[in-house]
C-alpha cells in the first residue's frame, strides 16, 4: 500500500487462510514492490488471461 502523505511509509500487506501480515521495513516494501513489477511485466494481457480461464471452464464442464 502507498499512501499519497509524505509522512506515511509505504506497507506490503500479504493474506494466507491463517495469517496476515504487514510488512513495513523498507528492505522488505522493496522487495515485494520489485516483484510485483516483475509479476505485472510477465503477466499476461487482461483479454489473453479473460480467455485462459474461459478455456479452463470450459473444459471442467
Amino acid at each position: 500500500m502507498t499512501f499519497p502523505a509524505t509522512a506515511e511509509t509505504d506497507i506490503i500487506y500479504t493474506e494466507s487462510p491463517t495469517s496476515t501480515l504487514y510488512y513495513e521495513e523498507s528492505s522488505d516494501v522493496d522487495t515485494y514492490t520489485t516483484l510485483f513489477r516483475r509479476l505485472n511485466v510477465a503477466a499476461a494481457h487482461a483479454s489473453k488471461s479473460r480467455a485462459l480461464v474461459q478455456d479452463a471452464l470450459k473444459e471442467t464442464r
